[in-house]
């Protein structure tokens, strides 16, 4: 239901091993909403999120990984590490990249190729000049793990 859809909305999703997921809105005589309609058929196509609107079946974890619901499964006693994990290491990264990436992947996704190609070499200009580039690449030389903007690189 609503749960499916906000997690819809979230630009990488991890699931426990035991998560289910379903538009049971149908089963209330409703249609699902916080943007369903919108999510859904672009993650599993239009044809498969019919069926899942319309019916109400209830995937496992695994089903939404298969569909592209969802980007990875965890074993439940080691979800909670493994989320923690990923998303200290978005944390620590080069937050202007990462930035222009999500930027860059959502532009792709409606705009033409000549458009999307002038974004990506405005972007990467702009970058090239940043803090974080000129660490990236003298962490590189120096054969380092690059530390990234004001990130408390030690911090667990």
């Amino acid at each position: 239901g609503a749960g499916m859809n906000l997690a819809l909305a979230c630009d990488i999703r991890y699931a426990s091993s035991v998560a289910g997921f379903a538009e049971t809105f149908v089963r209330i005589g409703l249609i699902p909403d916080w943007a369903g309609h919108h999510l859904l058929p672009r993650l599993v196509g239009t044809a498969r999120a019919l069926e899942l609107m319309m019916t109400g079946e209830r995937l496992s974890a695994e089903q939404a990984l298969q569909m592209g619901l969802v980007n990875q499964v965890f074993p439940e006693d080691e979800f909670d590490a493994a989320v923690r994990m990923r998303a200290l290491a978005l944390a620590r990264g080069p937050s202007e990249a990462l930035a222009a990436i999500k930027h860059g992947v959502y532009l792709g996704a409606s705009a033409s190729l000549e458009q999307t190609l002038e974004y990506e070499a405005a972007a990467q200009l702009r970058l090239f000049l940043s803090d974080d580039a000129r660490e990236g690449m003298r962490a590189f030389l120096e054969k380092r793990p690059p530390r990234f903007g004001d990130s408390n690189q030690e911090q667990d």
